[in-house]
């Protein structure tokens, strides 16, 4: 059996379409994918470009030989929340989401945030994306959008921290919705592993 290639971006270059597996260029079409600083993107926010640095590096560890899920959880869970991530991981109820943000404001979006960096990095890396890692990415931008909705829908950012980002901007409210909604389709072209 053929080992499995991965690719890696360059340190010194960053994001880039020649360090990216041929299979996840042929999905992603959106020049957002390899923009480090928009905080819309996969890898462009904090969150999500620290997720793709540690995946990286987990995958030059491990080869990708441990369960990713489990590692992503355990990476989560690392940044001190008061909840455990597997269990949040799976939220979708707006009461429960609602009373997680006012105990910890940061937690969920924090989350989503490393996940979707985590599952778009995987296929990023490797052309693939694990199964459970998928349902993690899709539930994870579904409950994003679901936040997003109702702060349009009431004309202000109340709900999640990303509305530190947008104040009340509703142009890029309206953007962030569009950019989940890219990666949405994109996510479900992706090849399962």
């Amino acid at each position: 059996m053929k080992p499995q290639k991965f690719y890696f971006d360059d340190e010194e270059e960053g994001l880039a379409i020649q360090t990216s597996h041929p299979n996840f260029t042929a999905v992603v079409k959106e020049e957002f994918y390899f923009d480090c600083v928009d905080d819309f993107s996969p890898f462009g926010n904090d969150d999500g470009a620290d997720a793709l640095l540690s995946l990286t590096e987990w995958y030059q560890e491990t080869r990708g030989r441990n369960k990713i899920v489990n590692w992503l959880f355990r990476t989560i869970d690392e940044y001190g929340f008061s909840y455990q991530s597997k269990w949040a991981s799976g939220l979708v109820s707006a009461e429960e989401l609602q009373k997680l943000e006012k105990e910890d404001p940061s937690f969920i979006g924090c989350m989503d945030r490393t996940i979707i960096g985590v599952g778009f990095g995987q296929c990023k890396i490797t052309g693939s994306i694990n199964v459970e890692l998928k349902q993690l990415v899709k539930t994870a931008i579904a409950r994003q959008k679901m936040i997003h909705e109702k702060d349009l829908a009431k004309g202000k950012q109340i709900h999640g921290d990303v509305g530190n980002d947008f104040g009340n901007d509703e142009k890029l409210l309206r953007e962030y919705l569009d950019r989940l909604d890219i990666m949405e389709r994109d996510l479900s072209a992706f090849k399962e592993a």
